[in-house]
């Protein structure tokens, strides 16, 4: 099985360093939509593709130049920050230090208030599993907590280490996967 995995290009609030909401890409985003389509149509993998997105904006706007052969999953949406949906990190920091530590201390266990933990993320990213098919050329264009859920599952990361897995934008992630063990991987930065 063939698994291509990646981020949605730069967000606005990427840009403004904001966690979740549902905010379109920047014009560098919109640029990785565009080098995202060209690398699967220039290496012939479009008749054959298996394209998943999340639910949020994002990542369709991410998946934007393909055929319109895409399957979107709220299941693949991102970790839902409750209360500090919409807010940066130095926000939190700044307001309520409590829940700032509290996350820092067990970032998987963690829950944001009114939100999720990495933990109940962890169980309902994984139902992508049920929709990877192994005569297709698996593309799921996801989000950076999501992708980190998904990468440690295959290369068995513990749930300890998966949190705090480095995922940068405009990346694809590329796994082959044998009797339920990556037998190859390589991460293809597509912009710097």
């Amino acid at each position: 099985m063939i698994i291509y995995l990646t981020r949605h290009g730069e967000s606005i609030f990427n840009v403004k360093k904001l966690l979740g909401g549902n905010s379109g890409l920047s014009p560098k985003g919109i640029s990785y939509s565009v080098k995202l389509f060209e690398y699967f149509k220039e290496n012939n993998m479009i008749a054959n593709l298996n394209l998943m997105t999340s639910n949020m904006l994002r990542t369709q706007m991410t998946a934007q130049h393909f055929p319109k052969i895409t399957k979107s999953f709220d299941f693949i949406n991102e970790i839902d920050a409750g209360i500090f949906d919409s807010k940066s990190a130095e926000y939190i920091k700044n307001n309520n230090i409590n829940e700032y530590q509290l996350r820092k201390n067990d970032k998987f266990n963690y829950i944001y208030p009114q939100g999720e933990s990495y933990r109940m993320l962890q169980k309902r990213v994984l139902k992508i599993l049920d929709h990877l098919e192994d005569n297709k050329i698996n593309l799921v264009v996801c989000h950076n907590a999501v992708l980190r859920v998904i990468y440690a599952h295959f290369n068995k990361i513990s749930n300890d280490m998966m949190p705090h897995l480095e995922i940068p934008l405009h990346t694809l992630f590329y796994l082959k996967i044998e009797d339920g063990q990556v037998i190859e991987s390589n991460m293809i930065p597509l912009i710097e």
